[in-house]
Parts: C-alpha cells; structure tokens; sequence
C-alpha cells in the first residue's frame, strides 16, 4: 500500500492504525494475533 502525506506523524498514525487491523509493517514481526485479527478483517471485508 502507498499513500500520500504532508507531515512524518501521518506515517506513524496509518502504521499503528494498520497494524491495530492485523497489517503491521513488512520489517515489524507478525505475531500470531496480528495473523488472526488479519484473517478476521479480510472475512469481514468479504462478507460486506
């Protein structure tokens, strides 16, 4: 994913909003909870 932003706050905040969702950074470790709430936000998206 790639986004636009004015100010270097904007990054953190798309960050900790991503991987709240299960989708942390590509160099952050991906525990099995990120995994889980991964594949649940996916199965959410789908069935909307």
């Amino acid at each position: 994913m790639t986004f636009e932003y004015t100010e270097e706050s904007q990054v953190k905040i798309v960050e900790e909003k991503l991987s709240s969702l299960g989708y942390p950074i590509d160099t952050d470790p991906n525990s099995i909870l990120k995994k889980a709430r991964s594949y649940v936000s996916c199965a959410v998206g789908i069935i909307s």
